[in-house]
């Protein structure tokens, strides 16, 4: 019989080839989906957006350029600049990044959930619970987000007009030196608007850090099933160590 040190010897002698194409082909086609899904969200949100946004313009000035002359004397001048300034700006705005950032997380969250799933079913119960969790949560914070947006938008409104009606008449206002009074006044009107906005804006950091407990709570439980079974079931290091890296980055 051959002695270790020969077998050993013969052993480093063998060549182990080992075939790294399939492996290659299997990143850059992977690499390549998710440049085209990337693509495909942009382009969506972009085309989406835009098509919404260029109608409703079109559909207001349609109207309002086919009003009668009461709407004009009935509504002031700062509601109607509000319209076309302020509230079609956060349609543009502010809608394209949060449709956006809504896809980028619906995508990233939905597919740890399906992979930790895969991993071990017992992480299911947890995520169906707090994902109706969060949905209550959603549900629950909606009604006052839009009605104190609304009145941030509508508060907007008299600035616009105060505004307009006091350049209009500053010569008069100047020969009769009604200055401070003008300026008490926009005060006035610059403090409720901001009323409005720092109650929205409470609100809206209360849904957040809310979607952000129910999001650790997730997290922590995730970790105690995998730790548990990790520990009595023997999973793989490397398996383990992917679904604590996900489960981490849930709640990041």
């Amino acid at each position: 019989m051959q002695s270790e040190a020969e077998l050993f010897k013969q052993s480093k002698d063998v060549q182990i080839i080992f075939n790294h194409l399939p492996y290659i082909f299997q990143n850059f086609l992977l690499l390549l989906i998710i440049t085209i899904l990337i693509y495909m969200k942009v382009s969506f949100t972009i085309k989406f957006l835009l098509h919404t946004n260029t109608k409703l313009h079109e559909k207001m000035l349609y109207k309002i350029s086919r009003t009668s002359i009461s709407f004009f004397d009935a509504t002031p001048i700062g509601v109607i600049l509000n319209r076309f300034s302020n509230d079609l700006g956060i349609l543009d705005k502010d809608n394209l990044e949060s449709v956006y950032d809504f896809l980028d997380l619906l995508s990233g969250l939905g597919l740890f959930m399906i992979y930790l799933c895969y991993i071990h079913y017992g992480i299911a119960i947890p995520c169906l619970s707090f994902t109706f969790a969060l949905y209550q949560v959603r549900k629950f914070y909606l009604k006052s987000n839009i009605q104190l947006k609304r009145l941030d938008l509508i508060s907007k409104s008299p600035i616009f007009s105060e505004i307009s009606s006091t350049l209009n008449g500053l010569l008069i206002i100047r020969v009769y030196k009604q200055e401070h009074r003008f300026i008490k006044k926009f005060l006035g009107i610059l403090y409720k608007n901001s009323k409005a906005f720092i109650a929205y804006s409470r609100i809206y950091k209360t849904f957040c850090i809310s979607l952000q407990f129910f999001m650790y709570l997730l997290s922590i439980s995730g970790l105690i099933i995998f730790v548990y079974v990790a520990y009595f079931s023997g999973i793989e290091a490397s398996i383990f160590g992917l679904a604590l890296y996900y489960l981490i980055s849930i709640s990041e």
